[in-house]
């Protein structure tokens, strides 16, 4: 069984690269530091988008079927086994560590529950 504590809204700062095409071939491109949202929800589904989600951010009224055909890459499911949390979205597979009550720490970004929608 998954946590109480864990399903909710997290957003935290992280660093991605935004690509520069040239004629439709990537010639670069720019860092940016921005916000990064995750939902986890109670049946251990997770999302994660650069955008606010939709709706309220309510994790359990989220459409996670829908994300799943909208944007595979950023939908799928997570574990918690003691202070490990496990996230799998498509291929990827992170392994984050829960850093205090409503924080996760991934690869250095901190992450905080929001306040429930």
């Amino acid at each position: 069984p998954l946590p109480a504590f864990m399903p909710g809204l997290y957003i935290g700062n992280v660093r991605r690269l935004i690509p520069q095409f040239v004629g439709g071939v990537q010639s670069g491109g720019m860092w940016v530091t921005g916000p990064q949202w995750i939902l986890l929800s109670n049946e251990g589904l997770a999302y994660r988008t650069y955008d606010k989600p939709r709706g309220s951010g309510d994790p359990e009224r989220f459409d996670y079927r829908r994300a799943q055909v909208s944007d595979a890459g950023n939908t799928g499911s997570y574990q918690v086994l003691g202070n490990d949390l496990t996230l799998r979205f498509g291929n990827e597979t992170i392994t984050a560590k829960l850093a205090g009550p409503g924080r996760i720490d991934i690869f250095g970004a901190q992450f905080k529950r929001t306040a429930k929608p």
